[in-house]
């Protein structure tokens, strides 16, 4: 997975369409229709485990997109990622799942996982790597390398069967 274009793997358009969407009618049943999907799909991502999924973080990873990569066997950052969970920084409660693996931070910092969910602190590529919240790294200029070593190896998995 990763995002459409070169600059964010989700960030926040989901919440600012919410309240514009309250603003034009303040009946909140298709906002909520909106996050049950949302949570739904970050959910079922997380229960899926025969497949090896990987995502490329390589800009902005905020909100949904920190769900959605959150549960991906394989998180590729970039020397341009930026990873928060800004939720908290408009009132809103840090979701998709990030209570959990906040939580769960590398050797078990709860304090700094704490610290990230309350203050919508900006994680860039270095620290996703010493807190386990990326697994790999790779400059973005080699991305195009990368993506097409990975469908290379699919192709040739594939083909094996």
């Amino acid at each position: 997975m990763r995002g459409e274009g070169d600059f964010a793997f989700c960030a926040g358009g989901d919440l600012g369409a919410a309240f514009k969407g309250l603003k034009a009618d303040p009946d909140v049943s298709l906002q909520h229709q909106f996050l049950h999907r949302q949570f739904k799909m970050i959910y079922n991502l997380a229960r899926v485990d025969q497949t090896v999924r990987i995502s490329i973080l390589n800009g902005v990873v905020m909100g949904a997109g920190v769900g959605l990569m959150w549960h991906s066997h394989i998180r590729v950052a970039t020397e341009a990622t930026i990873y928060a969970m800004p939720e908290t920084q408009i009132g809103f409660f840090t979701d998709n799942g990030a209570s959990y693996f906040l939580s769960r931070i590398n050797g078990g910092d709860i304090s700094l996982g704490l610290y990230v969910a309350l203050t919508g602190y900006r994680v860039r590529a270095q620290e996703l790597l010493q807190f386990g919240l990326a697994t790999h790294f790779v400059t973005a200029d080699n991305l195009p390398l990368l993506e097409q070593s990975l469908r290379e190896k699919i192709s040739k998995d594939s083909s094996n069967e």
